[in-house]
Order: structure tokens, then sequence, then C-alpha cells
């Protein structure tokens, strides 16, 4: 399913990921599927307030596929017990993490369970956000 990665990490030094009252890490995150030559798709997250971010390059990603890998991506960056508030532009992704839509995909059923295993491993609080493409930061980097 994944191959051919190509990864980008930016950090920014010297910013806090949140300050002493658990203020929510701010993260958009996005995902891009293939083209018909299996090949394009992508990930990408941003924290805007510190400047953090990451892109990776993984072949044979559908959009919905590529779109939960950025927001795995995402919670991997963030330290144990952190709060955020995660912005994604897959209305699809967000539906099924809130329980308004189920999951019929199997692949989307194992993603979204990596999803909630990892906020109970980091001790996570997650506020998941779907906005409009255009306000999404990630999408600009991929």
């Amino acid at each position: 399913m994944a191959t051919n990665n190509v990864e980008h990490t930016k950090t920014a030094a010297s910013s806090p990921c949140c300050d002493a009252v658990n203020t929510p890490i701010v993260v958009h995150c996005d995902g891009a599927g293939c083209g018909p030559n299996n090949q394009g798709s992508g990930i990408a997250w941003i924290q805007p307030i510190t400047k953090q971010q990451h892109v990776e390059r993984i072949d044979g990603l559908t959009n919905n596929q590529a779109e939960y890998h950025a927001f795995i991506s995402a919670l991997k960056s963030l330290p144990n017990g952190s709060v955020a508030h995660v912005y994604t532009d897959s209305q699809l992704m967000w539906s099924h993490f809130i329980g308004k839509y189920r999951v019929y995909s199997p692949e989307l059923l194992d993603l979204l369970s990596q999803v909630h295993a990892l906020i109970k491993e980091k001790n996570l609080t997650i506020d998941l956000e779907w906005v409009r493409r255009e306000k999404n930061l990630a999408g600009k980097l991929l």
C-alpha cells in the first residue's frame, strides 16, 4: 500500500507546544489521493503557532486513506497528555471520528481504530473540526 516514501519535517526549535494551562495545540492536517498511475498521494500537517510541519509522499493511497494517514501522523507528533484542536477538510473522516457516519470500508475502519488507539495510548484530548478546503493550512503544503 505505501511505497516510495519521501518525508520532510520542519521543527521550530524554541517554540513551546502549549502553555502551562494546557492551551490546545492547533494542528491542520490534509491528505491527497494518488492519480491513475498509483502515484502522487501524500500527507501533510502543520502547527501554525510553532511552525512545525510534516510533508510525506506515500504512493498508492486513496484520498480518504491519505486523510487518515495525515491525522495519524499529526497525532504521533503530539507530546503525551496533550490537548489539541485539529482541523481537517475531510468531511468523511470528521463524520467517522464523531460517530455521525458509520465506517463501511475495512481499510478506513482499521485507520480509525489506529486513531482511537493512539489517542488512548498517548492520553490525548482531541477536538477534530471540519473546515472548508481553503481554510485548511496543511493543504497548501501538498
